[in-house]
């Protein structure tokens, strides 16, 4: 499952195989990390998630974020309330490539599809490096 890192909101997307088995999913608002977590680890068992991807932010010169110490810590969280191994992956211009795709949608459908790409560049990553 991929989670993009985000301020207001956590989306998902799922994954099977390789990055062409990449779907959008949902959106929880965020209210507080402790209930994103919960709602992300209700997910994870209803779906039967085996592993969390989170999306850690860097500016395009590859510098990590300001935000990116509270996916960090939000990680800690996310991995008591789910047990699941959870790994990073650059989200460097997921929400742009999302939004340029399909300009006129929602920004909980840009979320959703941001988090299936994110979720796709890890598979595809991931693929490459045991080749």
């Amino acid at each position: 499952m991929g989670v993009p890192g985000a301020k207001r909101t956590v989306t998902s997307g799922r994954g099977a195989g390789g990055c062409g088995g990449c779907w959008r999913r949902r959106t929880i608002l965020r209210q507080s990390d402790a209930n994103a977590a919960r709602e992300i680890a209700r997910f994870c068992a209803d779906e039967e998630i085996e592993q969390v991807v989170l999306g850690l932010p860097r500016s395009p010169e590859g510098v990590e974020s300001p935000f990116a110490k509270r996916i960090r810590s939000f990680r800690e969280k996310l991995s008591r309330a789910t047990g699941l191994p959870i790994d990073y992956q650059e989200e460097t211009l997921t929400s742009w490539q999302a939004q340029s795709e399909r300009p006129s949608r929602t920004k909980g459908d840009i979320d959703r599809e941001a988090a299936a790409i994110l979720l796709g560049d890890y598979l595809a990553e991931r693929t490459w490096r045991t080749q």
